[in-house]
């Protein structure tokens, strides 16, 4: 800023303090159309990206109306522009099993199907994002819808669990046969002869392995198209629960230790024959998995600040690091290599995870090879 040739008088302190008052004005200008162009370039950048990506994405505020969304939910929604509608006007015509109350008051991050038949099948994965904004000064809590579509992959799933069950019948009758007969030939033909015997013998062991694995095939089969709906929810006490299995488990393995620890006892509200399957087949892939003489499992039920947890730890054979993710994916089993086991089909843990997702559950695992297994089960739901 310069100023020359004053009209009247030599140039003063006044005059000094004007300019400089005036140059920081201008230069806060400047600052401001700056940082005014650095916002723009920021928000066009993040709207471009927005456009750019598959997924479709909505922004609400904690009551659920909408205050952006991108060019997707014309795809999805027939509508391109969402702003101002209450997000329950968006699902209207899908169907799902969740409450979305339940969804605004939990305030964590979840997922969830949403599901619509007409015009055209559409299945899409609902990523609930809460998250707080800090905006002049003040923050400000808006949640974030990420739809994924999961059609194709929703449809393939389905005919591959009714493939599994259809074939598993199939097997299931011709099976019964040769386990029938098979009995019937050893129970009233004596014959004296010792590789018939054990011939016979095998027969019956293979069949009967044959039938528990297509048992497991159908179990599955059942439990992966059961609904948040199908179950059949009761009170009861985890002491019970834990009581009845390990009742059970000490009568068919005598010679493994089990512990039962009902540090707290808690009510639960669930579908308790369920929850008895998953929670046993946590405890037979610990049997099985241990090549240990002195096979020992503890079970325990506890508070951890007021949330309600079951804990399996076994001094089983562990499982490596890479696969402690893997191993509750249907039909993915360790290498033998690792645990010297290659019995079952690698369903086990699967139905504990559908039956843990049915119900909201969270399941961790920790594990270290050779010495043991922790498996935790966190019953208060996270949806």
């Amino acid at each position: 800023v310069q100023a020359i040739n004053k009209i009247d008088g030599e140039f003063d302190e006044t005059d000094r303090d004007n300019f400089e008052a005036f140059a920081s004005q201008a230069a806060i200008a400047i600052e401001n159309s700056r940082l005014f162009n650095s916002v723009k370039y920021e928000k066009s950048k993040l709207g471009t990206l927005l456009e750019m990506i598959d997924e479709c994405i909505i922004v609400t505020d904690n009551c659920g109306k909408v205050k952006m969304n991108n060019k997707n939910t014309l795809k999805y929604f027939g509508i391109e522009d969402l702003k101002g509608l209450d997000i329950k006007e968006v699902f209207s015509v899908f169907k799902f099993d969740r409450n979305l109350e339940d969804i605004f008051s939990s305030k964590t991050k979840t997922s969830f199907l949403i599901e619509r038949d007409s015009p055209k099948k559409l299945v899409l994965r609902v990523s609930f994002i809460p998250k707080v904004f800090e905006y002049e000064m003040e923050a400000e809590e808006e949640f974030i819808w990420i739809f994924n579509d999961v059609t194709q992959e929703f449809i393939e799933a389905k005919i591959s669990r009714e493939f599994l069950s259809l074939i598993s019948h199939k097997i299931k009758t011709p099976l019964t046969s040769i386990l029938g007969f098979s009995q019937i030939l050893k129970e009233n033909f004596n014959i004296d002869d010792e590789k018939f015997n054990k011939s016979i013998d095998s027969i019956i062991l293979a069949g009967f392995k044959l039938n528990d694995i297509v048992d497991k095939m159908l179990d599955y089969s059942s439990i992966e198209n059961k609904l948040v709906s199908d179950l059949n929810i009761t009170e009861f006490k985890i002491s019970d629960l834990l009581s009845l299995i390990v009742e059970k488990f000490r009568k068919k393995y005598p010679e493994v230790n089990f512990e039962k620890e009902i540090i707290d006892d808690f009510s639960l509200k669930a579908d308790m024959r369920l929850l008895e399957r998953a929670f046993s087949e946590i405890i037979s892939n610990s049997i099985k998995f241990n090549s240990k003489n002195n096979k020992k499992i503890i079970i325990t039920s506890k508070l951890d600040c007021k949330k309600r947890i079951v804990l399996f730890w076994d001094n089983g054979d562990g499982i490596p690091y890479e696969d402690i993710e893997k191993v509750f994916d249907k039909f993915y089993q360790v290498e033998a290599y690792f645990t010297g086991q290659t019995e079952g089909i690698g369903l086990g843990l699967s139905i504990v995870k559908k039956i843990c997702q049915l119900h909201g559950y969270e399941i961790k695992l920790k594990s270290k090879l050779s010495h043991y297994t922790l498996i935790s089960i966190h019953l208060d739901p996270h949806n």
